[in-house]
């Protein structure tokens, strides 16, 4: 691959991601956004529009300073990313948010070649239990932590 179509790819994706954060804070906007304290259904959306856009332009920055030969397509990590996000939506409310988390996390830390299978493991336990202790049990998320078949 030249390093020139690369270059004008890795812009292009940076606008898009950029494009979608803005759109998407822009549209929370169209909500009552509230206060910290007091958040409104607009607020969780801004915010994460804000950080998407964000993204969008350390992917825009990133990318003039990659040599070309780093540049390359790799379609095993977008598989394992999208492998495991599917898994999560299927298992989420038949298995529970516990179980559903730590296959996300184990399928996505497949796209990485490199990965150690304990330490992968013990990161996705980790999350999985903050994420239940955040969501279900903090905010509470209408979903079960573990679901056991009857």
């Amino acid at each position: 691959m030249n390093s020139r179509n690369t270059d004008w790819q890795e812009y292009a994706a940076a606008a898009v991601i950029t494009f979608f954060g803005l759109w998407y804070a822009a549209t929370a906007t169209t909500y009552s956004v509230g206060s910290l304290i007091n958040a409104g259904p607009g607020y969780f959306p801004l915010i994460i529009g804000g950080l998407l856009a964000l993204l969008g332009l350390a992917v825009a920055f990133e990318a003039r300073g990659k040599p070309p030969e780093a540049r390359d397509f790799r379609l095993r990590p977008i598989a394992a990313v999208a492998s495991g996000i599917v898994a999560f939506a299927l298992l989420a409310e038949t298995a529970g948010f516990v179980p559903a988390a730590i296959v996300l996390i184990v399928l996505s830390g497949l796209g990485e070649p490199r990965t150690s299978w304990l330490s992968l493991l013990a990161v996705a336990v980790f999350i999985a239990v903050l994420g239940a202790a955040l969501f279900i049990w903090g905010l509470g998320v209408p979903l079960h932590t573990i679901r056991f078949p009857q």
